[in-house]
């Protein structure tokens, strides 16, 4: 645009220039020659000057004066909301007089407030209107409603020459790897119960083991008996060791480096 204010400026002092070499001038051109001359440049102004008229009216794809070319709507606005992105957001309206917020004054255009007020609902619902085809008929709605969202605000985006956001599909987390070894209650161990006289392969603990990145040995798992019962009424204690592959397997010859104990403790 700056080049085309220098091409109209410089086609003007031509004409000028033309016209002061017309008296006193040995060589000056006949009347008729120069008038031929002035009607091409002014031609060529016209020209220019129309040019100079659709850049000003529609501005270029992210060339709007004022807001950073890097920017981007990517929050929701309403009225009463303040920030940058109202600033801007009223820099893409003025830039067009059929959506500007104002005429004069706060607001209008050089005048943009970082406030979201009447004023600026006014003109997002113009703006809403105005590309009912993009931002309200996917809703299914016919009036705007002064609420800038995702629709009003791809329109805004795409006016600036920004690329639409894609959203990114959220990854599952990884569980991450223990590498330190450690021992603890099973998730299905059972809840503390009274264990009939008598009873049979009575589970009293599921224990879980996880390896680590170094080898251990486990030399005695030790279990506190409470209640009103006594050593005698327990006359063996037992244990089974499962391995988790592709399903718990029951190991009936578990190999140990160690034996491994187990104790009660009243």
């Amino acid at each position: 645009m700056i080049n085309l204010k220098k091409k109209i400026i410089a086609v003007v002092t031509t004409v000028t220039l033309a016209a002061w070499m017309i008296p006193g001038s040995a060589f000056a051109l006949t009347a008729a020659e120069l008038q031929v001359q002035i009607d091409a440049l002014m031609a060529q102004l016209a020209t220019l000057q129309s040019q100079l008229s659709d850049l000003e009216e529609t501005p270029a794809a992210g060339a709007i004066t004022g807001v950073p070319s890097d920017f981007t709507f990517t929050a929701n606005l309403k009225q009463g909301d303040s920030g940058n992105a109202v600033k801007y957001l009223q820099i893409v309206l003025n830039s067009d007089s059929a959506t500007q917020v104002a005429a004069s004054g706060v607001g209008s255009a050089g005048n943009e407030t970082m406030y979201f007020g009447p004023l600026t609902k006014v003109a997002v619902v113009k703006f809403q209107e105005k590309y009912a085809a993009d931002v309200l008929a996917p809703l299914g709605l016919t009036a705007g409603t002064g609420f800038v969202g995702s629709g009003t605000r791809a329109k805004l985006n795409a006016l600036l020459g920004a690329a639409p956001t894609t959203p990114t599909t959220p990854t599952t987390p990884t569980t991450p790897v223990s590498t330190v070894a450690s021992v603890s209650l099973a998730a299905d161990t059972p809840a503390a119960k009274q264990i009939a006289l008598g009873a049979v392969n009575s589970i009293a603990a599921k224990i879980k083991f996880t390896a680590g990145t170094e080898a251990y040995t486990v030399s005695k798992i030790i279990i506190k008996r409470g209640g009103v019962s006594a050593d005698a009424d327990v006359s063996a204690s037992s244990f089974t060791m499962a391995q988790n592959k592709s399903a718990h397997r029951k190991l009936s010859t578990p190999t140990r480096t160690k034996p491994l104990s187990l104790f009660l403790v009243g």
